[in-house]
């Protein structure tokens, strides 16, 4: 039971990438944070965010695209539920194929972007971050951090990422709710974003800012 819990978790999240993009299902504020932060903050996860698809001018035939994805992962999702119950899976078993679906689930909402889109929605996504934009292979790359720093930011994500689950874990024993968990979460990301702001060069610096292009003003939500 407590495997298939993890699971679920992690393919839920996967179909938030999906149905969530095009606001299926309303899309408040809360709604939109909630969604960024289940989707761990990737791209994908971005487009929880009404305004952001405003900022990419999201059309009709996109979101009707959004949807029928979602569709078909949900129908996926069912279908592993199903196998993984009563298969002997090991836990690293089931999170690998957790994750897997939400590289599917985020790649599915990335083709449905055009080229342009694609280009902003990095940016846009690497303003969000900010400075944790760099626990990201891509980004680090980008900027040119050194074997070392790459190493140390590593390894302080991975304690942040131990710290975040066992927040969650609090809530599923009943012992905390969401907001609380959110808020604390929020506040674990920042410490980690000045951590990371402490190793950076001041060409590093530029050139993590100048990955953002064109300033954007996000709005805030619940």
């Amino acid at each position: 039971m407590k495997l298939t819990r993890t699971i679920i978790a992690v393919g839920l999240a996967a179909l938030s990438a999906l149905s969530m993009a095009q606001g299926f299902g309303g899309g408040g504020g809360g709604r939109q944070g909630m969604g960024m932060r289940m989707m761990g903050n990737s791209k994908a996860g971005l487009l929880f965010r009404e305004d952001v698809k405003e900022e990419l001018k999201i059309s009709s035939d996109q979101e009707a695209k959004f949807q029928a994805n979602q569709q078909a992962m949900m129908e996926k999702f069912r279908a592993q539920m199903q196998n993984a119950q009563g298969s002997g899976m090991s836990r690293e078993e089931m999170m690998a194929q957790g994750q897997k679906m939400m590289a599917e689930g985020e790649k599915l909402t990335m083709d449905v972007l055009t080229p342009e889109q694609k280009v902003r929605l990095k940016e846009l996504h690497v303003q969000y971050m900010k400075e944790r934009a760099l626990t990201i292979a891509e980004y680090q790359k980008e900027v040119g951090l050194t074997a070392d720093q790459i190493s140390k930011i590593d390894e302080l994500n991975k304690k942040l990422e131990q710290a975040n689950r066992a927040l969650w874990g609090s809530m599923r024993d009943g012992n905390t709710t969401p907001q609380e968990i959110m808020a604390r979460v929020e506040g674990n990301n920042k410490v980690l974003g000045t951590e990371i702001q402490k190793m950076l060069t001041g060409d590093q610096k530029s050139k993590l800012a100048a990955m953002g292009g064109k300033p954007f003003t996000f709005k805030e939500t619940n």
